[in-house]
């Protein structure tokens, strides 16, 4: 509450004080954008936990569906790979092949498990290359 004015009589017998209705429409207008904003941030608050607890099960997800793949490499090839920064690999859906490209170093290797003949694996190659 705002004190307009404040007035003391000559003896100091009188005493008034003027309260001002804006004042009081100030002090609720306040209130109420003091509720509004602590509001929003209770909802904030409720939205940024509920995304966080969304992003951890999808980095759990990626992280199972990652192990899972990789025992799954892991029974065809004995040396098995996963995708970096610098190196793309990829294999074929029956893991039978794995194609992997080293941008660093230019290079692009082939790979292929039970073959039947060279000429396969060359036109295999050739394949991928294309």
């Amino acid at each position: 509450m705002r004190i307009n004015a404040k007035c003391f009589g000559i003896l100091g017998m009188f005493f008034c004080v003027n309260f001002s209705m804006p004042s009081v429409a100030e002090n609720s207008e306040e209130a109420e954008f003091a509720a509004f904003l602590k509001q929003q941030q209770s909802e904030f608050n409720q939205f940024e936990q509920q995304q966080k607890k969304e992003f951890d099960a999808f980095v759990s997800a990626w992280r199972d569906a990652q192990n899972t793949y990789l025992k799954q490499v892991n029974k065809k090839w004995q040396d098995p790979s996963l995708p970096s920064s610098k190196v793309w690999v990829e294999y074929s859906e029956d893991l039978n092949t794995r194609t992997s490209v080293n941008f660093e170093r230019g290079e692009v290797v082939v790979e292929l498990l039970n073959s039947q003949n060279d000429q396969q694996a060359v036109k295999y190659a050739n394949q991928q290359l294309t």
